[in-house]
């Protein structure tokens, strides 16, 4: 049988991923692959919630992402990642949003 998961269980195991991509990138940086191929699942995961308005946590996964990038001299791919959490931030509340700011420092 199938069980259909909840939208309070399907971001705790998003956010599982999620953690676990930033712990493992952390504790071992040359794992990059598992660390990118975690913080990909929480995204997918955060795909299946059934409200999809604003979703703060993918900008978490897209940051983690970006920092793993970096981190590894993959600039191009980092600013992707940092472009689609500010083009995300701003779709959602506009640029006059005092997160949208933030967003440009991040």
């Amino acid at each position: 049988s199938t069980q259909i998961l909840d939208a309070r269980e399907i971001r705790a195991i998003a956010k599982a991923y999620q953690q676990s991509g930033t712990v493992t990138h952390l504790l071992t940086p040359q794992q990059t692959s598992q660390s990118n191929g975690f913080l990909q699942e929480s995204l997918a995961w955060y795909d299946r919630l059934p409200e999809q308005r604003f979703i703060p946590e993918r900008i978490d996964s897209w940051l983690g992402l970006a920092m793993v990038s970096e981190e590894t001299g993959n600039e191009a791919d980092a600013d992707k990642y940092y472009e689609q959490s500010r083009a995300y931030v701003e779709a959602s509340f506009g640029k006059q949003h005092e997160y949208y700011a933030n967003m440009l420092f991040a």
